[in-house]
């Protein structure tokens, strides 16, 4: 890339030589043909274009050449007429402070081109050293600049990204399929405004692989105000948005059962709570000898006893169905657009393969209570509260049969031991 260009600015200097030569050769043709054709051409009008041309691109010898040619004046003007008079040394001023004040303007542009050089240089490298990928569009949405960070994460290098259309190497989509996202690109040259990316933007590489990204796309605009491209800035947030889920997943699950907590139950029960979801059904779930499994094997087997206790729920439960962990050994089941009677034959399927779940210590022993929604009158904590009643109740009529059992099963155990 670097020996392309040496050889382009190699090849423009030659340019500008011949064209250099090209206008001495028109101002000695000129003094030929006067002196020695004796045609008449005011010729020194014509020392100004060399030395236009050499202020213009090669500035540092203007002051030479503007001295050559005041030199070359006098001789000439001197061949011509036998002696040198006042008015040609006052031309021969005039070149001078021409090709000073050439020099002087020169000398300005190229300072100030140099700046503008190192400052391009300066913001070159700090495209490159930033931590985010970069790429800049034209208006045509043709890439012309990418950075490394870019190169990494959409699988495309600079040299092949460069021309190419953006939506060849940065392909954009929503996480849910369903769904789309907007081209940043198109909506910074509808609205002339930075565009910034949601949440849920995904970036497709080349190898196929999906990747969460944060991005955001702004104007490029000239001296007039005027857009002529766009520069996308986005960075892999893969990781991040993976922690982020997995602290969601927490907040929002009970870590031993993977069901969902209190906390989520009670962000959400308010929307379940419409008309849509009647008959609203709720029933309230407790292991009645968790205390005892506890006391008894320990709180590892208690554990198992939960555990097990989620998964027969889960498995009996439709997928509309909500499953969560209340609070120690309680289960909450929130049943939309279900009859007590319906909710009655998931219970007693829960309970029955609780019964003949197979323990190494222990065993199953749970209570259940209903109770239903069916209009917006009351509120839903009320039915909540009624169907943990009815367990209360239930779980209060079992407990001496069940606690006999609990202890016969734990003596057998300690004189298995």
């Amino acid at each position: 890339m670097y020996k392309i260009i040496e050889n382009f600015k190699t090849e423009k200097t030659q340019k500008r030589l011949v064209l250099f030569c090209v206008s001495l050769v028109v101002c000695f043709g000129a003094v030929y043909i006067n002196l020695y054709l004796g045609i008449n051409i005011v010729y020194t009008h014509l020392f100004y274009l060399p030395i236009l041309i050499a202020g213009i691109w090669f500035y540092k010898k203007v002051l030479f050449l503007g001295a050559f040619f005041g030199f070359l004046h006098i001789i000439l003007d001197f061949i011509e007429k036998g002696q040198v008079f006042p008015d040609v040394l006052l031309r021969i001023a005039v070149i001078m402070l021409f090709s000073a004040t050439l020099r002087y303007l020169s000398g300005l542009i190229a300072m100030r081109e140099g700046q503008i050089s190192i400052e391009r240089q300066t913001l070159a490298n700090l495209v490159k050293s930033i931590g985010d990928g970069v790429i800049a569009v034209d208006l045509d949405m043709k890439i012309t600049e990418i950075n490394e960070v870019a190169e990494r994460i959409i699988g495309w290098t600079h040299e092949e990204s460069i021309g190419r259309h953006l939506s060849d190497v940065f392909l954009l989509s929503h996480e849910c399929e369903e769904y789309e996202v907007d081209n940043p690109v198109e909506e910074v040259l509808r609205t002339g405004e930075v565009c910034y990316m949601s949440n849920h933007a995904v970036l497709t590489n080349r190898e196929g692989r999906r990747i969460n990204v944060e991005d955001s796309a702004s104007p490029i605009k000239n001296l007039f105000g005027e857009i002529t491209g766009v520069v996308i800035v986005f960075r892999d947030v893969t990781e991040r948005k993976a922690q982020r889920d997995r602290i969601k997943f927490v907040s929002h699950h009970d870590i031993l059962t993977g069901l969902y907590n209190r906390r989520f139950m009670e962000e959400i029960i308010e929307q379940i709570d419409k008309e849509c979801n009647y008959p609203l059904t709720i029933a309230m779930g407790d292991l009645n000898n968790l205390k005892l499994i506890n006391d008894a094997f320990g709180h590892l087997e208690g554990d198992k006893a939960i555990k097990a206790f989620g998964s027969i729920i889960s498995q009996n439960v439709r997928d509309e169905d909500l499953v969560v962990r209340w609070g120690g050994d309680e289960f909450l089941i929130l049943m939309p657009s279900t009859t007590p009677g319906e909710a009655s034959v998931v219970i007693n399927r829960i309970e029955n393969d609780c019964a003949r779940k197979e323990m190494p210590n222990g065993y199953l022993s749970v209570s259940f209570g209903i109770s239903t929604k069916n209009s917006e009158c009351g509120g839903i904590w009320e039915i909540f509260k009624r169907a943990e009643d009815k367990m209360y109740r239930k779980k209060l009529n079992e407990s001496p049969s069940v606690r006999s059992k609990t202890i016969r099963m734990a003596m057998n155990t300690l004189f298995e031991k």
